[in-house]
């Protein structure tokens, strides 16, 4: 998950508009950070650096005409460091100077209008950082196939206590949840994958992985569940190198074994779509068109989950699925048939 510090005012105008940036964010899957518990004295403290240094990039809000010398001293850092900076700047709120080299973002009123612009500026700075992918794909089980998987009530009951708290982002609970059914029910895979997930998406990359690799031992003759534990790795393996800010071709290369090995237990759209945007990610084009042939013979409606996140992904996505024009073509035909 990216990190952003977030700079601002403190003062009621930039406290609130900034609450209101860091929502934006957080709906993109970035952290935000900021230092307001961390002010001692003038000029930027050690503190500060470390948490700035601690992101991969800065949005300064700027409020007012006489913005805090604060903001442009940690502006200046983050960009002496090499890290992006986006500017948000109220109507008449002059940028000069420095700042002038930075993202620019306007609005205008009391609310924040600017909203497709910030998610256009992380865009370009996940292209900036390597990041272009985004987070892999992924598909919310159904509560159908659950039911069709003929888990015990008590088991049933359980999977969708912690599927919903994992929906509302309530990772931690989901994950004490997961592990007190897994604890009761060993045999329940379901509820190893859930603690593999909670764990990767609560950046705890060592229990992931360890229970990850216990479930192929657990359950070497379960295709469904083989095929989940492989696609899980891959997103492991993903979130791992984001977190390092590098794809090295070598784990990019791994990463593509796993979803190879999870369609080769079970095919699903999902898993095709990861593999796909992971080989055009090595500009292995012809193997990235095959695959594609592959699941729109398995899967006659996957042209509209390529589409569907295109609109998640934007412009980031679209990056790397040119490379292809074949895959692009797929995913813009479509759009414009259905928009």
């Amino acid at each position: 998950m990216l990190k952003a510090f977030l700079s601002y005012r403190f003062n009621p105008t930039g406290e609130t508009f900034a609450a209101r940036v860091a929502r934006h964010l957080q709906r993109m899957e970035i952290e935000t950070v900021d230092g307001k518990q961390s002010r001692s004295g003038e000029g930027l403290d050690g503190q500060i650096q470390r948490l700035i240094d601690g992101c991969h990039f800065l949005v300064s809000v700027r409020t007012e005409i006489d913005a805090s010398q604060y903001l442009s001293t940690e502006s200046g850092y983050a960009r002496g460091r090499g890290m992006p900076v986006v500017i948000i700047a109220a109507d008449g709120v002059p940028v000069g100077g420095l700042d002038q080299s930075d993202l620019h973002i306007r609005w205008t009123g009391d609310g924040f209008e600017a909203a497709s612009d910030l998610m256009h500026a992380v865009n370009e700075i996940k292209f900036q950082l390597g990041a272009s992918l985004g987070p892999p794909i992924a598909e919310a089980t159904s509560e159908a196939v659950i039911v069709e998987e003929s888990w015990p009530p008590e088991v049933q009951g359980a999977i969708l206590e912690y599927r919903a708290l994992q929906l509302a982002s309530k990772y931690q609970r989901a994950l004490e949840k997961a592990s007190e059914l897994y604890a009761s029910h060993p045999e329940c895979w379901r509820a190893a994958l859930a603690i593999s997930a909670c764990n990767i998406l609560l950046e705890q990359f060592d229990p992931a992985e360890e229970i990850l690799y216990r479930m192929l031992r657990t359950y070497p003759a379960n295709s469904r569940a083989l095929s989940h534990i492989y696609q899980n790795l891959g997103w492991l393996n993903s979130e791992q190198c984001e977190h390092g800010n590098a794809h090295p071709p070598a784990e990019v290369e791994r990463r593509i074994k796993f979803y190879r090995e999870s369609i080769r237990h079970e095919p699903r759209i999902a898993v095709y779509l990861n593999l796909i945007m992971n080989l055009l990610r090595l500009n292995l084009v012809d193997e990235a068109e095959g695959e594609l042939l592959n699941c729109l013979l398995e899967f006659p409606t996957a042209k509209s989950d390529f589409v569907r996140f295109a609109q998640a992904q934007g412009t980031d996505f679209l990056q790397v699925i040119r490379k292809s024009t074949r895959v692009a073509a797929v995913v813009e035909r479509t759009r414009t048939r259905d928009g």
